[in-house]
């Protein structure tokens, strides 16, 4: 085998090698497009998810508030705030009504120590303890939304630092395998050129 023969040969490895590296360089930015298109489908999912939670939280809400809201208008006398009471405020001793006659019998089931509501003011203390009641739904559902909000905010931050390195070109690995592919190609073709040349 002659010199130029040798040469030929090592030149033709040298090409077959260049290619098979860019080749592999090709693979891993597939590759790596792929999975980032992948966690770009995740994060919307994930977004549409916490959306969809917000929403459920609204109607939540929005259903809550209308039961109170019926609660504190169909409640109107004295016997119904009793009867109502529990819906809406807990209390280690259940709410009364006592009657004129029951008040005036020596055994009262008024104890000393008792807090009596005037009838007059029944009516204002239950609408007080419904508003207490829609507050505490109104601030339950702004905490859970807040949250949901701040997630779906977190998953967006993500996303477009992703994006910026997708925009950029990839990682520092991913532009050096880049430029080194392209590197390659244009030695292949160099060396294929010459090649030809030499026959």
């Amino acid at each position: 085998m002659t010199t130029a023969h040798k040469v030929t040969v090592g030149l033709a490895v040298l090409l077959a090698v260049l290619l098979g590296i860019a080749g592999w360089a090709y693979v891993q930015d597939k590759v790596a497009l792929a999975r980032h298109e992948e966690q770009t489908k995740a994060n919307g999912s994930a977004v549409k998810g916490l959306e969809d939670a917000n929403d459920a939280l609204a109607k939540q809400l929005k259903a809550s508030l209308d039961g109170l809201d019926r609660l504190r208008v169909g409640t109107t006398t004295t016997r119904e705030i009793v009867q109502a009471a529990p819906q809406v405020i807990t209390l280690p001793a259940p709410v009364r009504e006592v009657t004129k006659e029951q008040a005036a019998l020596p055994e009262s089931p008024v104890k000393q120590g008792d807090v009596i509501i005037p009838a007059e003011s029944a009516k204002a203390w239950f609408d007080a303890q419904v508003t207490c009641r829609e507050n505490a739904a109104k601030l339950d559902a702004c905490e859970k939304t807040a949250a949901n909000d701040a997630a779906i905010i977190a998953v967006k931050d993500k996303q477009i630092a992703e994006d910026q390195v997708v925009i950029k070109g990839g990682t520092k690995g991913q532009r050096f395998r880049t430029a080194l592919k392209w590197g390659l190609i244009g030695a292949g073709i160099g060396v294929g050129a010459g090649l030809a040349v030499k026959h």
